[in-house]
């Protein structure tokens, strides 16, 4: 027999933040069910049967840092971070023609705790500089799942014994009032596992000098031009849909003028008919 299966999520999350002595400590709370679908395939016959049921899910993240000056340029940021986290699957029958399949209810916890360094370098230009690392060890406290195909037992478990994960980053920061540069570049290796992750991130802010515009200040002259540009096309859109209502009127308008010309021809055709006669 085999299975896949697919899933989509529903997550509340809580999050508190506490600075206490100069130390930061954090602590996200998240609560979420899970609708999963599965499609089971029994490998004999070929036969396949679609099923939904609903699941849960629970984890707690917790972070305490400290930032450590070196100077007015540099800093060094050390984080001790926890997770634990569970979901619940529950029981389901699926019944082939050739037997059936019985998943009891698993519940899968995980426990992870992480070790991160973070240094950062700002220069007179703007940019900020971080590279950082990190260690983490992870545990499932999972128990075994019963499973019951054609009569027996294939029972299996999630197992992660203090598997140590570790990775190493770097990421490129610009921010002024009106515009935003991120670049971060990650790699992650876990029990012979390897990831590696590049994103880019760019903003540039247009709402605040629409307020400063509003309020007579001055503005960056290139946004203006932005903003002049946007109020243009929204008149033209205005103009372009009176314009057409103008002109579906004159459409309508010129329709009933050929139909009244048309009923006028008619009941002059009538009215001689009726004099020849």
């Amino acid at each position: 027999n085999g299975e896949s299966l697919d899933s989509e999520n529903l997550a509340i999350g809580l999050k508190k933040d506490i600075d206490y002595e100069k130390f930061n400590f954090s602590v996200v709370s998240i609560f979420g069910l899970t609708q999963n679908k599965y499609l089971d395939l029994e490998t004999e016959t070929q036969q396949t049967i679609s099923q939904e049921n609903l699941g849960q899910f629970a984890a707690v993240n917790y972070k305490a840092s400290k930032e450590i000056k070196i100077d007015d340029s540099q800093s060094l940021n050390i984080e001790v971070d926890g997770k634990y986290g569970l979901r619940r699957l529950p029981t389901y029958l699926t019944s082939f023609t050739d037997g059936d399949l019985s998943v009891d209810d698993a519940v899968d916890q995980v426990l992870s705790g992480g070790f991160n360094v973070e240094y950062s370098k700002f220069f007179e230009n703007g940019f900020v500089l971080k590279p950082y690392t990190g260690l983490s060890l992870n545990q499932t406290l999972s128990k075994k799942i019963d499973i019951v195909a054609d009569g027996e037992r294939k029972d299996i478990a999630h197992y992660m014994d203090d598997d140590l994960a570790v990775k190493a980053g770097l990421n490129i920061s610009k921010n002024t009032d009106n515009f935003g540069l991120n670049f971060n570049l990650e790699f992650n290796e876990q029990n012979g596992l390897k990831d590696s992750q590049v994103s880019i991130s760019l903003t540039k802010v247009i709402q605040n000098n629409i307020n400063k515009k509003i309020e007579g200040l001055p503005i960056d002259p290139e946004l203006e031009k932005l903003f002049d540009q946007l109020q243009l096309a929204k008149e033209n859109e205005r103009l372009a849909e009176i314009t057409g209502r103008a002109v579906e009127e004159n459409r309508i308008m010129k329709e009933m003028i050929i139909q009244l010309i048309k009923e006028n021809n008619k009941l002059k055709t009538e009215r001689n008919l009726l004099l020849k006669n």
